[in-house]
This record gives C-alpha cells, sequence and structure tokens, in this order.
C-alpha cells in the first residue's frame, strides 16, 4: 500500500511540473492618500477608500509570458461622495494600461506603458534580482509557498514562490525564483499582488508584442520619469502608495 500511495503523489507532482502554460489571476491592491484642498469634512474622509484593487493577469505560453490588467467594465471602478452640504467628489480610477511581454528563452521584454498621458515601448534585457530565502512558509490558495526577500536595499520587496509550480517567473518582471511567484509585497504593503486563481494547461490567449509607444530602453524610461517628477515637485518613488490631491471648485 506504501509504494502505491508513494507513486501516486509522485505522479501528481510530475502532472503539475511538466506544465509549460497556464494563466493566474492576481488581485493587485494599492493604498491610497487622498487629499482635499480646503479641507473637507471629517466624515466625507471617513467614506474615502482606503486601498485600490484591480485584476492582472499573469499568461504563460511555452517561454512566452504576458502580464497585464484584467479587462474591467468602464464604470467598475467609479465612486462618488457626497456630504451632508451636498459636496459631491467624483472619482474615476481606472486600470494602468500597461502590457508587459517577455521571451525567457531570448531573455528580454517589451512592455507598453503610459506616463502622463504618453505611450512608451520599453525594450531591455530582462534584470536579474538577488533573492535570499527566509525559511518561513505559508498556504496560498492550494500551493504550499515559501519567503524570499529581494536583497536591494533601494526596494523592500517580499516574494512568496510556490516549488510546485517550477515557473521561474512571477507578476511583473519579477523572477529568478525555484517556482512560480504567487504574491509579491512591496514597501511594507503599500501595494500587493496575490495569485486569486491558477489555471495550469492550454490557454487560448493569444501572444501579441505589444508595439505603441516611443522605443526606449528601461534606463531611459526611468531618467524620463525621475525628471518628470522633480519637475511636478514629487518623487517617482518604487510603484506603491498612491497619492491623490483633490481641488474644489
Amino acid at each position: 500500500m506504501k509504494p502505491f500511495v508513494l507513486l501516486f503523489c509522485l505522479t501528481v507532482s510530475m502532472a503539475v511540473i511538466a506544465q509549460d502554460s497556464g494563466m493566474i489571476t492576481y488581485d493587485q491592491t494599492t493604498r491610497l492618500e487622498i487629499k482635499i484642498e480646503g479641507g473637507p469634512p471629517p466624515e466625507m474622509m471617513k467614506d474615502m477608500p482606503k486601498q485600490h484593487t484591480i485584476q492582472m493577469v499573469l499568461v504563460r505560453k511555452g517561454d512566452e509570458v504576458l502580464f497585464q490588467n484584467k479587462a474591467q467594465t468602464e464604470n467598475e471602478n467609479d465612486m462618488n461622495f457626497t456630504d451632508d452640504k451636498g459636496m459631491t467628489v467624483h472619482m474615476k480610477m481606472g486600470p494602468p494600461q500597461e502590457i508587459l511581454y517577455t521571451n525567457l528563452t531570448k531573455g528580454v521584454y517589451t512592455e507598453q506603458r503610459d506616463f502622463l498621458g504618453k505611450k512608451f515601448l520599453i525594450k531591455d534585457k530582462t534584470p536579474e534580482y538577488a533573492w535570499k530565502l527566509t525559511g518561513k512558509s505559508k498556504q496560498i490558495l492550494d500551493y504550499p509557498c515559501q519567503e524570499a526577500v529581494l536583497q536591494d536595499t533601494s526596494r523592500n520587496v517580499v516574494a512568496w514562490f510556490t516549488p510546485m509550480i517550477p515557473w521561474q517567473i512571477g507578476p511583473g518582471k519579477f523572477s529568478g525564483l525555484p517556482g512560480l511567484i504567487l504574491e509579491v509585497i512591496m514597501d511594507d504593503g503599500q501595494r500587493v499582488l496575490t495569485a486569486s486563481e491558477v489555471n495550469l494547461g492550454e490557454v487560448a490567449e493569444t501572444m501579441e508584442i505589444p508595439t505603441k509607444g516611443k522605443e526606449v530602453s528601461q534606463k531611459e524610461y526611468d531618467e524620463i520619469v525621475a525628471e518628470k517628477m522633480k519637475e511636478m515637485g514629487g518623487s517617482p518613488g518604487s510603484g506603491g502608495q498612491v497619492h491623490m490631491i483633490i481641488r474644489q471648485n
């Protein structure tokens, strides 16, 4: 009986390992800091959202990977707030129009991003990350996961990956761990991506390389963002908390 159980377990594990195609859905939650010039009523601020969640999808077909926002209805992210004096605030929070295509064999990526109303097409080599395993473990969906922290003092990133799916990829450009990354926590929870659905097997998604926007390298794009943020009196940051200032007419 014992050999049968062992054989059965090994068969299940090998079936998971053999998959090189599938679709992973992530819930991306970002903390919000909303300020209303002129001093909003306390009751209105109490009702303001503290975070914003959208769904992102990672699709893999062999050595090709696509990561982009999931299609949503036009008014899915609209929010309205009215105080007892009749002051109304309308917020429209659309998902990021970003598409990331990665070729695992060639070690390159093409990313289409919007910044201040302008499209950019970033083409560069896949970045390498230095991770350190912590020995901590937890369950995400039905998968046992291990914790790893990014060894980069400029960024605070924690990743949870599962060796049960030996894809060395994850949401966005995060990669390099011995298993699919099912959760990424950035800047102490300012932004969190957590897998909400895992579907392994053939997918019907068309793997199209993005083509729209001004072609730049990652370094060139980062310099453009840094310069514009400096002009606006802000900081490019690392993609964490979102700050919003609402001006009253």
